[in-house]
C-alpha cells in the first residue's frame, strides 16, 4: 500500500511539473514524464489534452521525415507561424532567422530552451527577436509551441505565444548525420493560354538585352550540405548523462534571376496583366533637371532622350532568394543526479554563422544635384539642350543636373554577416522533500553581431568625383586643386564603359557595424503538492498543486557604427545608422496552482482550475501578469476548457535607446499621390503634412521604387504593451 501511495504521489508531480516544464520550472523527471502523458494523433501531436493552454509539438522525429537543416522551415509550416527573418530576406536582412506566431511579430514571441529564454538575436529592431540559428536541429528532441499570450508563466514577450525548443538529455552512443539538398526548378511560369512572363521577358530582351535576360529553362540550385555529430554517455551508475554535439552546414544562393517569375522586375502598377518594369536609376545613366531635359547616353558625343520604357534598369536578377550561409554548432549538455535532493545539470552552446545578403547595385540615386559645364567628360554636340552654352562653358557655370546612375560595375550591394553566439546553463534541481522541490539555476549568454556593408557609393565622394576640371589635359578632381580631397578620382559616367576600377575603388567604402550583446538570468523555483498534506477538493483524489519562483533577468547592448553610416552617406542605403547602447533590468515573482475540482465523479471524470500569477518590476515601470483557465471533461472522451491571460511586452532596448533618425518603408504609393491616394485624406489634410496644394494627387509624389522614407527613433519612457487573450 505504501509503494501505490509513493507511486500515485511520483505522478501527481510529474503531471504538475509537466504542466510546468514549458516555464522552465520543471526537472528533467517532468520533462520525460510529460513526454510519456502526451496523446499522439498525427505528425503534429497535441498535448493540451492535459491543460487548458493549446500546446502543438513537433518531434525530433518530424525533424528526420522532413529533412530539415533549419529548424525554422519545420516550425514555420505550422498555421499559427509566420515568416519573419530567415535565409530567404535579402532586402532588409539581419542574418538571423526569427519566429513569428499568429503574425504580431517576433519580438512578440518568446522563444526558450528548455523552457529557459533566449537572448536577443541582433542590434535592430528587426533582429532583436532570438536568433534560432543558435539551436542545434540534431539536439532537439521536440518542439511546443503555445498560442497565446503566457506572460503570467513566461514573462515579457510572450504575447503571440511561446517556442520552446526541448534538447535531448540521455542520448547514449554515436551518431552521424549528413544531409544533402538542391532545388531543381523549371522556367515554365504561366497555365495554358496565358501569357507567360518568359515570353514577356523575351519581348523586352529584343530591345533591351543587357537588362532582361532570360534564364535557363532547366535550373537546379541552392544547394545544402550538412553534417552532424553527436556523442553521449551515460554514467555507470545510470544517474547522468553528457551529451556533446558538432554540426557544420553549408548553403548556396539562389538568385531571382534563375526564375523566370523573378528574372524581371515587376511592374508596380500594371495596366491589366502583370508586366515587366524596372528602375530609372539605370545602367547608362538618366540625367536631368526634372523639368526641362530629361536623357541618356549611348555614345561619348551625345544625350538623347531618356524612354521610360526600354531604358529602365532591371533591379531584380541580383536579389537574393537564399542567401548563402554557412554556420557551425557546437555544444555539450549533461546533468548528474548526486540524490534524489541534488541533480546537478549544465549546458554549453556555440555557434558560429556567417551569411552574405545581395541586392541590386548602388548608384548615384540622383544624391547629386549640378554639374560644372566645363566637365571634360560631358558629350559635346547638344550640352545647349542641359543649358551649356559657350559662355556657361568659359565661364565654368554650374547648371542642375540629377544624375540616376546604376553602378553596374561594382556589383550588387551586400550585407555581410559574421554571428556569434556563446551560451551556458547551471543549475539543481531536486526534491526537498515528499511534498516540495527546488529548481535553481544562472543563465549567461553572449551575442556578437559584425555586419558590413559592400560595394556602396559614399555620397559626399560623388559630388567631388563629378566636380571636375581639365588640368594640361588631364581631367581633374577640383577638390585636388584645392586640397580639400588629395585622393580624389573624376567619375565619368557621361561615357559609355568608361567607369575604370580607380574611379570605383575610390567613389566605394566598405561600413561596419560591431553589435554586442549580453544577458544574465538568474532564477529559483519551488513547487509542491498540497496533496501531501490532505488539502485537495473532497471530490477529487489529487490534491493542489503549486509553484513560487523569482527571476532576475538583464539584458545589455551595445552596437557601433562608422562614421559613413552614421552620417547617411552610403548611396542606396536606407538611412542613418545610428550607434546604440543600453540595458534593461526585470525582476520577477510569480506563483503558479493548478486545483483540481472532482475527478471521478459522475458528469465529472476531471474538472480542475488553474491560474497563474506574475509580478514585475522593469525599473521605471511595474507591470501585472495572470491566468485562469478551467478544463472539464464529463466522460473520458470529451473534454472542454477555456482560459483567459493578460500577457504584456517590455519596450526592449532598441525600441528604448534608439536615436532619432531616418529610415525607408515600402508602400505603394504616397497617400496623397496619385497610385495609392487615400480616399480619406482630404486636399486640407495633405497640406498640412506639407504637400505642396499644387502637387496633392499628383504622380510626381509616387516614388518609382516604391519606397519612402520615415523618422524613426526610439522611447526611453515606453510603458509595457498589454494583451488579453481568449481560448476556448
Amino acid at each position: 500500500m505504501a509503494q501505490k501511495q509513493q507511486l500515485a504521489s511520483a505522478v501527481r508531480r510529474a503531471l504538475v511539473m509537466g504542466a510546468l516544464t514549458a516555464a522552465g520550472t520543471a526537472p528533467a523527471i517532468a520533462q520525460e514524464s510529460l513526454g510519456e502523458i502526451v496523446v499522439t494523433g498525427s505528425r503534429i501531436r497535441s498535448a493540451n489534452l492535459e491543460s487548458t493552454t493549446p500546446v502543438t509539438q513537433v518531434t525530433a522525429a518530424d525533424v528526420v521525415t522532413q529533412g530539415v537543416t533549419r529548424i525554422e522551415d519545420l516550425v514555420n509550416q505550422l498555421p499559427q507561424a509566420f515568416s519573419a527573418q530567415n535565409v530567404t530576406v535579402s532586402n532588409g536582412a539581419t542574418g538571423g532567422a526569427t519566429l513569428d506566431l499568429r503574425g504580431l511579430g517576433s519580438p512578440r514571441t518568446l522563444v526558450l530552451i528548455d523552457g529557459r529564454r533566449m537572448p536577443y538575436g541582433g542590434v535592430t529592431s528587426a533582429s532583436a527577436a532570438p536568433d534560432i540559428n543558435q539551436i542545434p536541429t540534431a539536439m532537439v528532441e521536440r518542439v511546443d509551441v503555445l498560442t497565446g499570450g503566457a506572460s503570467a508563466v513566461y514573462g515579457s514577450d510572450a504575447v503571440a505565444g511561446v517556442v520552446n525548443f526541448i534538447m535531448k538529455k540521455d542520448f547514449e552512443g554515436v551518431q552521424v548525420t549528413s544531409q544533402y539538398s538542391t532545388y531543381w526548378h523549371e522556367n515554365d511560369f504561366g497555365g495554358p493560354g496565358e501569357v507567360k512572363l518568359r515570353d514577356t521577358i523575351a519581348g523586352l530582351n529584343e530591345v533591351n538585352p543587357s537588362e532582361f535576360a532570360l534564364p535557363d529553362s532547366t535550373v537546379t540550385d541552392g544547394e545544402g550540405k550538412e553534417l552532424s555529430l553527436m556523442i553521449g554517455v551515460n554514467s555507470g551508475d545510470g544517474r547522468g548523462n553528457i551529451t556533446a554535439y558538432a554540426t557544420v552546414f553549408d548553403g548556396d544562393q539562389v538568385l531571382q534571376g534563375d526564375r523566370d517569375y523573378s528574372a524581371c522586375s515587376l511592374n508596380p502598377n500594371p495596366v491589366g496583366s502583370f508586366t515587366c518594369g524596372g528602375s530609372s536609376t539605370n545602367a547608362g545613366g538618366r540625367f536631368t533637371d526634372f523639368a526641362t531635359y530629361d536623357f541618356t547616353i549611348d555614345t561619348a558625343d551625345a544625350f538623347r532622350p531618356f524612354n521610360a520604357t526600354t531604358d529602365l534598369y532591371n533591379f531584380g536578377p541580383l536579389n537574393h532568394y537564399q542567401r548563402p550561409e554557412r554556420r557551425y554548432s557546437l555544444g555539450a549538455m549533461g546533468h548528474y543526479e548526486f540524490n534524489e535532493h541534488a541533480d546537478v545539470y549544465t549546458q554549453l552552446m556555440f555557434n558560429d554563422y556567417e551569411s552574405i545578403a545581395q541586392i541590386a547595385p548602388s548608384g548615384n540615386f540622383f544624391n547629386t544635384g549640378l554639374v560644372n559645364c566645363d566637365n571634360p567628360f560631358l558629350p559635346v554636340s547638344n550640352l545647349d539642350d542641359i543649358g551649356c552654352g559657350p559662355a556657361e562653358i568659359a565661364n565654368g557655370s554650374t547648371v542642375s543636373m540629377y544624375i540616376g546612375r546604376r553602378n553596374v560595375e561594382g556589383g550588387g550591394r551586400q550585407q555581410t554577416f559574421a554571428n556569434n553566439s556563446f551560451r551556458t546553463v547551471a543549475g539543481v534541481r531536486g526534491a526537498i522533500n515528499d511534498a516540495w522541490g527546488y529548481d535553481v539555476s544562472a543563465q549567461y549568454s553572449s551575442v556578437s553581431v559584425n555586419t558590413g556593408t559592400k560595394n556602396y557609393f559614399v555620397v559626399n565622394r560623388l559630388q567631388r568625383a563629378l566636380d571636375v576640371i581639365e588640368v594640361a589635359g588631364v581631367p581633374t578632381c577640383r577638390s585636388v586643386l584645392d586640397g580639400s580631397d588629395p585622393l580624389c578620382v573624376p567619375w565619368n559616367p557621361f561615357q559609355p564603359n568608361q567607369v575604370t576600377a580607380a574611379q570605383l575603388n575610390y567613389l566605394q567604402a566598405d561600413g561596419l557595424q560591431i553589435g554586442r550583446i549580453s544577458q544574465e538570468i538568474y532564477n529559483g523555483i519551488i513547487t509542491g503538492d498540497l496533496g501531501v498534506y490532505g488539502i485537495k477538493s473532497p471530490m477529487a483524489s489529487d490534491g493542489i498543486q503549486v509553484v513560487f519562483g523569482t527571476e532576475y533577468r538583464r539584458d545589455a547592448l551595445d552596437n557601433s557604427v562608422d562614421a559613413l553610416q552614421v552620417g547617411n552617406q552610403l548611396a542606396g542605403g536606407s538611412g542613418a545608422v545610428i550607434p546604440l547602447s543600453g540595458s534593461t533590468l526585470a525582476e520577477d515573482l510569480f506563483m503558479e496552482a493548478r486545483i483540481p475540482i472532482a475527478q471521478d465523479q459522475a458528469l465529472a471524470e476531471s474538472l480542475s482550475f488553474d491560474t497563474a500569477y506574475r509580478y514585475s518590476d522593469y525599473g521605471n515601470e511595474t507591470t501585472d501578469t495572470y491566468k485562469f483557465g478551467l478544463e472539464w471533461a464529463p466522460v473520458q472522451d470529451v473534454r472542454i476548457r477555456g482560459s483567459y491571460q493578460r500577457a504584456v511586452r517590455a519596450a526592449n532596448i532598441v525600441e528604448l535607446f534608439t536615436g532619432i533618425g531616418t529610415n525607408l518603408f515600402d508602400a505603394p504609393g504616397d497617400p496623397c499621390g496619385a497610385a495609392a491616394r487615400d480616399p480619406n485624406a482630404s486636399v486640407e489634410e495633405c497640406i498640412a503634412t506639407g504637400v505642396p496644394a499644387a502637387l496633392v494627387g499628383a504622380a510626381s509624389l509616387d516614388s518609382p521604387a516604391a519606397q519612402y522614407t520615415f523618422l524613426q527613433g526610439g522611447n526611453p519612457d515606453l510603458t509595457p504593451e498589454e494583451s488579453d487573450t481568449y481560448s476556448y
